[in-house]
C-alpha cells in the first residue's frame, strides 16, 4: 500500500520531454533502444518517485506500507492511497486508476 501526495513538477523554459531527459540524467538512467522518447523512458523505469499523466510530470512523495486489500484511491488534491498486489501491477499503474477513478467519482476496488 502506497500514501501520498502527488506534486506536478514545473519547469520553466522547457518542454516536458526535456525535463524527463533532464530527470534522467540526475536519476542516471539511459535511455532504452525500444523507448522513442525519454518521457517513455521516465514512465518505464519502474520509479516509484515520478508519475507521468498525459505528458504531465509528477513527483511522488509515496510511502509504502505493508497490507493486503486493493484500493485505487485518489482526492483532488491528488492525495492519494493505493493498495495493491504486486502481481504485474506496478505503482504508476495503481495511480493511472486511482486518477480514472477519482474523474469518474467513484471508487473501485481490486484490480
Amino acid at each position: 500500500m502506497y500514501k501520498g501526495k502527488l506534486e506536478r513538477v514545473s519547469f520553466t523554459n522547457e518542454t516536458a520531454e526535456q525535463a524527463a531527459e533532464r530527470i534522467c540524467e540526475i536519476l542516471k538512467i539511459k535511455k532504452a533502444s525500444y523507448n522513442d522518447t525519454w518521457l517513455e523512458e521516465l514512465k518505464d523505469t519502474g520509479n516509484d518517485e515520478y508519475f507521468i499523466r498525459k505528458d504531465i510530470i509528477y513527483k511522488t512523495n509515496a510511502v509504502k506500507h505493508e497490507d493486503s486489500d486493493s484500493i485505487f484511491d485518489m482526492d483532488d488534491d491528488l492525495r492519494f492511497t493505493v493498495r495493491f498486489y504486486n502481481g504485474g501491477c506496478c505503482l504508476s499503474e495503481a495511480l493511472d486508476t486511482a486518477w480514472d477513478n477519482k474523474k469518474n467519482g467513484g471508487k473501485e476496488n481490486g484490480k
